[in-house]
């Protein structure tokens, strides 16, 4: 589960970095903490997912802003 970490802080710091949803950045953050504690990782990568979306759609209108490794890592959680 250590690629979902990495994947999570990637996908954090790419969403702060584009400004798309300061929510979602929260909600991230706080599921890395609490999956850090308890190892249960439902809720970061339901996150994930929903920033997935998100870049998705950001990589649509802007094809150079989003790597296309960070997306084909949140494809596959």
């Amino acid at each position: 589960m250590e690629k979902l970490v990495e994947t999570a802080e990637m996908t954090l710091e790419k969403l702060r970095k584009l400004q798309l949803d300061e929510g979602l950045e929260k909600d991230i953050a706080w599921c890395l903490g609490s999956y850090k504690f308890d190892n249960v990782p439902t809720g970061l990568i339901e996150k994930c997912k929903e920033a997935l979306v998100l870049l998705k759609a950001e990589k649509e209108k802007k094809p150079r802003s989003v790597p296309k490794k960070l997306i084909e890592y949140l494809e596959a959680l």
